[in-house]
């Protein structure tokens, strides 16, 4: 059986090197050059959309509350806050899903020129949450601004 002098000893140096561990992790995650939240990991490769009116590209693509999603060559959805993603969004040109029921429109709002996720038939935008860990779209009535 350990001495108890030793034990303390144990536990105090377990302790310190612990402590050192944590601090270097801490370090390491905060040491990233790149602070943008919507910035994709490198191994994801983002599907452009191109503007037919004029030949605007854009990876961001809003919903009906201004969120901006992005999608991947390989049909992923991206969820730039937490850089999830979903699969099951093939990208087809400005077209979107397995059966392309969405499409990508383009509107102008406060002077910009940008790219919104549609319903293919009526063209309203729409609303895409992040809802316990699943992708949620829902329709609106809400249109395109400025086309």
């Amino acid at each position: 059986m350990a001495q108890r002098g030793t034990t303390w000893k144990t536990i105090a140096s377990t302790v310190r090197a612990l402590a050192l561990a944590t601090l270097l992790v801490g370090v390491g995650a905060c040491s990233g050059d790149d602070d943008s939240p919507t910035s994709p990991p490198p191994t994801l490769t983002l599907a452009s959309f191109i503007d037919p009116m004029g030949g605007f590209s854009t990876h961001d693509v809003r919903d009906s509350e201004g969120e901006v999603v992005r999608f991947t060559v390989d049909g992923s959805l991206v969820w730039p806050p937490t850089m999830a993603t979903f699969g099951g969004f093939p990208v087809a040109g400005n077209l979107i899903g397995p059966t392309q029921d969405f499409e990508i429109r383009f509107g102008t709002e406060g002077g910009q020129r940008r790219a919104y996720f549609t319903e293919r038939g009526p063209g309203t935008i729409c609303d895409i949450d992040l809802i316990n860990g699943m992708i949620n779209i829902s329709p609106t009535s809400q249109t395109v601004p400025n086309p």
